[in-house]
C-alpha cells in the first residue's frame, strides 16, 4: 500500500500525483493504520472460523488432486504437492 501512494510525476513532468492532503498531513499514516485494523481483524474471524470438513468419501484421489483438497497425513508428508 504504502509503495502505491508516493509522489509520482509523468514522463514529461506535467502531472503529479501526491497522495498527501494538504488539509490532513495525517491521512496516509491514519489510512495506514486502517489497512492493520482490518487486517488484524479478518485474522480474528478466519481463526474463528470451523474446521473443513474432511472430504466426502467416494471421491477419487484424482478429483481429489483436481480440487486441491489433501488430507492431514498427505499434505504433511508432501504426497499432495
Amino acid at each position: 500500500m504504502i509503495d502505491q501512494y508516493q509522489v509520482e510525476r509523468d514522463e514529461k513532468g506535467e502531472i503529479t500525483s501526491d497522495p498527501n492532503r494538504a488539509d490532513d498531513e495525517e491521512y496516509v499514516l491514519r489510512l495506514v493504520g486502517q489497512v492493520v485494523t482490518v487486517s488484524v481483524e479478518t485474522m480474528k474471524f478466519v481463526k474463528a472460523l470451523p474446521p473443513l470438513e474432511p472430504p466426502a468419501a467416494g471421491y477419487t484421489q484424482a478429483e481429489m488432486d483436481a480440487a486441491h483438497v489433501y488430507t492431514v497425513d498427505e499434505e504433511s508428508s508432501g504426497g499432495g504437492a
